[in-house]
This record gives C-alpha cells, structure tokens and sequence, in this order.
C-alpha cells in the first residue's frame, strides 16, 4: 500500500483503501503499528532529526527546535528524550502550561526518571503554583533516596525546598 506515501488520496480509491486505513488506525491506537514507520523513517533518521533540533535549541531558536521535537514526539511518541526536549523548549519560552503537558508524557514513559519532576518543578514555580512545585521536588528527593547516582539532583531539590522554605517566612 502506498497511499501514505501519496500527498493527495483520490476518492475513487478511498473505498478501495478503506479497510488499510481501519487498520492502520487501530494499529496506531493499539500501540501495534508506529507512526514512523508509515513514513518510512528509520531510527537514524530520527536520531539525525534530534541532532538538528538539539542543534537550534543550543542556537536559542527554541520555536524552532520546538517544531523539530514535536514532530519527533509525533513520529515516536515512546521516545521520553523527544518529549523532554519538547518540553525545555517549551519551558524556555515560558510556556510553563505546555511543558507541563509534555513533561507529563515523559512521565508516563519513565515515572521514576527524577529529571522530569525537578523540570515539572520549575514549569509549576513559573505558573506560581508552589504546591505542585513541593510535590515534585519531594518526588525528585525520594526517588534519588533509592540511588547514589542521583545525589546532584537530590542536593538541587533540597535547595529548591529550602529556598521556598525561607520564603514563606
């Protein structure tokens, strides 16, 4: 079937099709067909696409590097490095409601990955909700509790908790 690669699908064929496209569909949805593969896209191609939207977001051309990663994200949507670019971009425009969204998709990838709560913690400081923040960074503490190789972000949290600590005050 080549209709995916086609830009345009001829009504006449679309009856033809209509089975192929039923399946593909349930395929995306049941996890069992990746939307990469409709296009043709190889893991290099896609590793090649990261380098280019890691390229921009090192430039500061975070608008950019943010259509990069999002496709990604579309392409591979099991990918929790397309998502956690996808969402710094996000978060350095100050988007703090869209990184929070996509930091949740990482999330559902790899809950116990201690970097997405530290980044939701700083998204929800910036939307003030300082709750949401205090929840994330005693997340960041207590999975970093479980490894010495975490003891950085562990150290950054407790500082973060401190720094709101002496806040409130």
């Amino acid at each position: 079937m080549r209709i995916m690669n086609e830009r345009t699908i001829k009504l006449e064929t679309l009856d033809e099709n209509i089975d192929d496209f039923e399946a593909i569909f349930e395929g995306i949805l049941a996890g069992t067909v990746e939307v990469k593969a409709l296009f043709g896209m190889n893991a290099d191609q896609l590793e090649a696409f990261y380098s280019l939207g890691h390229h921009l977001y090192a430039g500061n051309k975070y608008d950019s590097a943010e259509k990069v990663f999002r496709g990604l994200c579309i392409l591979d949507s099991m990918q929790k490095k397309y998502w956690l670019a996808l969402a710094a971009c996000l978060q350095m425009q100050e988007r703090y409601e869209q990184a929070i969204e996509a930091y949740g998709s990482a999330f559902i990838i790899d809950a116990e990955d201690p970097e997405v709560y530290e980044q939701l913690a700083h998204c929800y400081i910036g939307t003030r909700n300082i709750a949401e923040a205090v929840k994330c960074l005693r997340e960041v503490i207590r999975i970093a509790d479980t490894t010495k190789r975490h003891s950085a972000i562990k150290e950054r949290a407790l500082t973060k908790l401190e720094i709101i600590e002496q806040s409130k005050k």
